[in-house]
């Protein structure tokens, strides 16, 4: 009886111990996978400046193919960095021109969300906000509201995700043509935008270029003209 008692206790540490290992081994396969797409990101993060400087970017556009071509193989047990992953490339693609390609990774990476996280997220709300900006400026303008209502709900009023998808609507509402709504919809963003990053931010010189573009449709050059001013100068104190 002692015998079996004790046969029965080594099984069950030896089950204990399997466990753990391969409960270890997952977390570490995790955390490999989440540095990984953490490097990826930080290094694709760099292709959009680039453009903006007009650097050649075909390497960077080589290696964003064939991470692109990869991300759904090695990743498929890790929906959440996968998302993420597809959101950065996504929205690297949409800085190179590619528009198509740009959708389809963050209709992906909505996808992966969505099945996570339900029906109201931060997440979420970023693939729709990035979605709404590749889109015509009509479909675009009724996306961007959604990503508007669901930051609003999940993040708080004064977010600056708030004031972001703002901003992205008044450059909608330009493109319709409908430019007095534009530049009241940019004027807030722009409030919204210094009062919760400050004055030297990136993002409240896209704002400043949303009202900038309202107003000179407008036929208002000066106040236009001042306004880019403003943007070139914030964007100078931060690339240089």
């Amino acid at each position: 009886m002692f015998f079996k008692e004790k046969q029965a206790r080594e099984r069950a540490v030896a089950a204990e111990a399997a466990q753990n290992a391969e409960r270890r081994k997952v977390e570490t396969e995790a955390s490999k996978s989440q540095q990984v797409a953490q490097f990826l990101k930080d290094m694709l993060d760099g292709v959009g400046p680039s453009v903006a400087l007009g650097r050649d970017t075909a390497m960077l556009r080589e290696i964003l193919d064939k991470t692109a071509e990869r991300v759904g193989h090695g990743l498929g047990g890790q929906p959440e960095v996968e998302a993420e992953l597809r959101s950065t490339i996504g929205d690297v693609y949409a800085a190179l021109g590619d528009r198509e390609t740009a959708s389809m990774m963050h209709e992906e990476a909505l996808k992966r969300r969505r099945g996570l996280y339900g029906e109201a997220h931060p997440a979420i709300a970023a693939s729709l906000h990035s979605m709404g900006k590749l889109l015509e400026p009509l479909e675009g303008e009724k996306v961007l509201r959604e990503a508007l209502a669901m930051r609003k709900l999940v993040l708080g009023e004064d977010h600056p995700d708030v004031a972001r998808s703002m901003t992205a609507i008044a450059f909608s509402l330009r493109a319709q043509g409908k430019l007095s709504e534009a530049e009241i919809v940019a004027r807030e963003a722009l409030a919204l935008m210094r009062k919760s990053l400050g004055r030297d931010h990136p993002d409240v010189a896209e704002s400043l270029l949303a009202l900038a573009q309202a107003v000179g449709h407008q036929q208002r050059f000066g106040e236009s003209g001042e306004l880019h001013g403003a943007a070139l100068e914030i964007l100078r104190k931060v690339h240089g």
